[in-house]
């Protein structure tokens, strides 16, 4: 029998059972994001003084200088010139009508047994030849011609960015810095920041996002840390992080974009109505994947990930997540294009 382990920490007494952990780890997508663009416009967090109260104080930038290595040109932020190439696609607040009451386009919901395929490293070229139905990969840092490519084949595209958390690569970073919504630190996690959900302020930039995956011909949207308020940097409350994450969904289904609950699972109970599908990241390893019943019940897929090895580990998840009806696949940590589908295991 397993003993129970009582935590103490900060802010919160947690209960877990071993291998003691103390809160959710960040999402690997966040790892892949971090380590993998290497080659793409960076703000260096080592120069960014990280200042946050509880009245939110807003980081200088003019101490920040962004080097882009593809051109290997600095830029002061006084006098930012975005720089950018033909696979690039800016997106403006104004740029996608958002009025769904207009468009008689349906709002893709994928059913229990949909096939996906998760990339969100070397999306310059997306394996399209993977049997999948539904492709999530990085809106950014996938060209349109690649999502086209994927629709022309009768594929549905979901796209991924991160709605809680700024990352300083990113080409619309300097953006959430100046008007002063760049939180804590995110622990563990170098160039990557909590975002302030409470702030007016934040919306604006969130909405230039999912415009941006409207531009880009996305079905759907996969939205990153959306679970803040379980982690002790921060002092949201479940409340707070509700409305964030309802806005959210408002907000896709305004564009007609499918929307998924990434992990947060306390959450379901309230959430389920207005997410149309799941995303979970080791549900299996941590005893969780039963949380995830309710979508099953509501015909809606949960698409889940583990990062696991070893041939009888592999088969006793697979075979665990197909009673439970999720659509689960193996994955390298640094989510290319490999992986195993679980659905061979029935």
């Amino acid at each position: 029998m397993k003993v129970k382990t009582v935590i103490k920490t900060k802010k919160r007494t947690i209960k877990a059972f071993p291998p003691f952990r103390t809160k959710r780890l960040p999402s690997f997508s966040r790892w892949v994001n971090a380590t993998i663009k290497k080659t793409t416009k960076k703000i260096p967090t080592t120069t960014i003084r990280k200042i946050y109260t509880t009245t939110t104080k807003k980081i200088p930038t003019t101490t920040i200088r962004k080097i882009n290595t593809t051109t290997t040109k600095k830029i002061n932020t006084t006098t930012i010139k975005k720089i950018t190439t033909t696979k690039t696609i800016v997106a403006t607040n104004n740029a996608v009508p958002v009025n769904s009451a207009t468009n008689n386009n349906q709002i893709y919901q994928p059913k229990p047994g949909t096939k996906f395929q998760w990339q969100l490293s070397n999306c310059e070229k997306v394996n399209t030849s993977i049997d999948a139905d539904v492709f999530d990969i990085d809106l950014f840092e996938t060209p349109a011609s690649k999502i086209r490519e994927l629709k022309n084949k009768g594929k549905k595209v979901i796209c991924y960015f991160s709605g809680g958390t700024i990352e300083s690569w990113r080409d619309d970073a300097e953006d959430f810095l100046n008007k002063g919504v760049v939180l804590e630190e995110m622990e563990d996690w170098e160039d990557e920041n909590w975002l302030n959900i409470n702030s007016s302020k934040l919306k604006p930039l969130i909405q230039k996002r999912f415009n941006m995956a409207v531009e880009k011909g996305c079905d759907g949207v996969e939205i990153d840390n959306v679970d803040g308020y379980t982690f002790d940097e921060n002092d949201f409350t479940y409340n707070q992080q509700l409305k964030f994450n309802k806005w959210l969904s408002e907000e896709a289904h305004k564009r007609n974009l499918s929307i998924g609950l990434k992990n947060d699972m306390d959450q379901i109970k309230d959430l389920l109505p207005h997410f149309d599908w799941a995303l979970n990241e080791e549900c299996y390893e941590y005893g969780e994947c039963e949380k995830y019943k309710p979508f099953i019940q509501a015909n809606k897929a949960v698409f889940g990930v583990s990062y696991i090895t070893g041939s009888k580990k592999i088969a006793d998840a697979c075979k665990k997540a197909n009673e439970l009806k999720l659509d689960y696949q193996i994955k390298n940590i640094n989510l290319d294009a490999s992986r195993i589908d679980c659905s061979v295991y029935k």
